[in-house]
């Protein structure tokens, strides 16, 4: 049968290191095999339709790799909020 094509892995584009279901407000954390770890908004990473060959949120140096990534949901603590309040004065 036929069925869809979601990713468009190449050389170019390189390997497909997971895939995972997010809302605007989760983080996703990205670690790699030499133990660097990012963390970003998914709001912050650029979407295309699903034909697309996708973008890069992390790159790595060498033959380093992505290991392990997770989502976590983003909560803004009361803290964070009374600093920004703070801040905007």
């Amino acid at each position: 049968g036929s069925g869809l094509t979601c990713h468009g892995v190449n050389e170019k584009t390189g390997d497909l290191a997971g895939i995972a279901a997010v809302a605007d407000d989760d983080d996703i954390m990205i670690i790699t095999e030499s133990g660097i770890i990012i963390r970003t908004g998914a709001d912050e990473i650029s979407t295309y339709g699903r034909g697309a060959a996708g973008v890069i949120v992390m790159r790595t140096d060498g033959d380093d790799r992505v290991v392990n990534f997770t989502t976590i949901k983003n909560v803004v603590s009361e803290a964070d909020t009374a600093e920004s309040d703070t801040s905007a004065e």
